[in-house]
């Protein structure tokens, strides 16, 4: 494995640890109950459902895709949460939630903070290697396929 994958790899696993107010578990190799969340303030886009979790091009498949491949067929994501406002439409596609939340959330979609505007980050506490409370993605990152350009492709990059 080169220095590169190392590194993807090196932080693909950290970033899956479980952290506090987490519900990822690990289930026989999959890790299950990933919640991804959409802030209450992105205005709807039904895009920014699909380029997470439906489209062939989505990002949590290829990040799992990719996760599983790093690691040597050991690890990958089974099941995946995602928190849709209360302030979107309402669909038949959608159910409610049950004990997941946006504050609890391993992913998060919003808009930019300060520095980051576009940027993936992990918020980190206590520095690097250690636990992340959230990894975060703007809209404008999944909805912008030129952005690939920039940082890759979207599953690597989770």
């Amino acid at each position: 494995m080169g220095v590169t994958q190392s590194v993807i790899f090196l932080l693909s696993f950290q970033l899956l640890q479980v952290i506090k107010g987490s519900t990822v578990w690990l289930n026989e190799n999959g890790y299950e109950d990933l919640v991804v969340a959409i802030n209450p303030q992105v205005p709807e886009d039904a895009n920014i459902i699909l380029n997470t979790m439906v489209r062939k091009s989505n990002m949590i498949k290829n990040a799992s895709n990719y996760l599983f491949e790093m690691t040597k067929h050991r690890f990958f994501f089974k099941s995946v949460k995602i928190i849709i406002p209360k302030t979107w439409k309402k669909t038949t596609n959608y159910s409610r939630i049950k004990t997941e939340s946006y504050d609890q959330a391993d992913v998060i979609i919003a808009d930019y903070y300060m520095k980051h505007v576009d940027d993936p980050y992990t918020l980190l506490y206590e520095g690097c290697k250690m636990k992340g409370r959230y990894i975060h993605f703007t809209p404008n990152f999944l909805l912008n396929e030129n952005l690939t350009n920039v940082y890759g492709e979207k599953g690597n990059t989770i």
